[in-house]
């Protein structure tokens, strides 16, 4: 029978595998990019990114930290299918390299812990500021129709989940205060998604 752990470590990983599927349906089928920032994408990238390479490089078991993966590649979706709408494919291939890059050097072990924990101290400030890009997007856009509640909300619960296996496991202070920041910025952004609901997308 499962522990408690382990239970949420397979949650965390099934959810945030499929988190960001309804907002990839709805760029696909709107082929409309208002609303949704560009700028809080890359940003996602950069902390999932660093958090997958960290956990790769420092070899926890993938129950921990298989989420971050998942969500990596499912914000490349995003960004290949921005730059087919927007028409910036080239620049969403030279974003997906680099970050591929990125992830590539920090799971092979190529710097140090401490380094990897110091660009990782980044990732509270650089999430809460993506949260913050979102949510202007949304008010210059005047409407939030194009984003999806779905990923907030699962990154808010599976942020409460991985904040209890972290701490129950290694329980680094830097990553337990990042789970808990960012569960309260899922938050503001899922009221601005409220808040604009239903209103008509500005004209560029």
């Amino acid at each position: 029978m499962l522990d408690l752990g382990t239970f949420l470590g397979y949650f965390c990983i099934v959810a945030c595998g499929i988190c960001k599927l309804p907002q990839i349906k709805t760029i696909y089928q709107s082929q409309v990019v208002g609303g949704l920032s560009l700028t809080s994408i890359l940003l996602e990238l950069y902390c999932h990114g660093c958090q997958a390479g960290f956990y790769i490089s420092e070899s926890y078991p993938p129950l921990e930290y298989l989420e971050y993966p998942l969500l990596v590649l499912q914000n490349f979706t995003l960004l290949f299918l921005v730059g087919t709408v927007s028409g910036s494919l080239f620049k969403s291939l030279q974003y997906i390299t680099a970050f591929s890059t990125l992830i590539s050097v920090i799971g092979g072990g190529y710097f140090t812990k401490s380094t990897i924990l110091m660009a990782m101290s980044l990732n509270i400030p650089i999430g809460v500021s993506a949260k913050l890009a979102q949510i202007n997007a949304i008010r210059s856009a005047g409407s939030s129709d194009n984003v999806s509640y779905m990923a907030y909300l699962i990154n808010f619960i599976t942020g409460a989940a991985r904040l209890y296996t972290h701490f129950m496991s290694r329980g680094e202070t830097m990553v337990l205060a990042n789970f808990a920041i960012m569960m309260c910025a899922n938050l503001g952004v899922m009221g601005a998604i409220s808040s604009f609901r239903g209103q008509k997308l500005k004209s560029s």
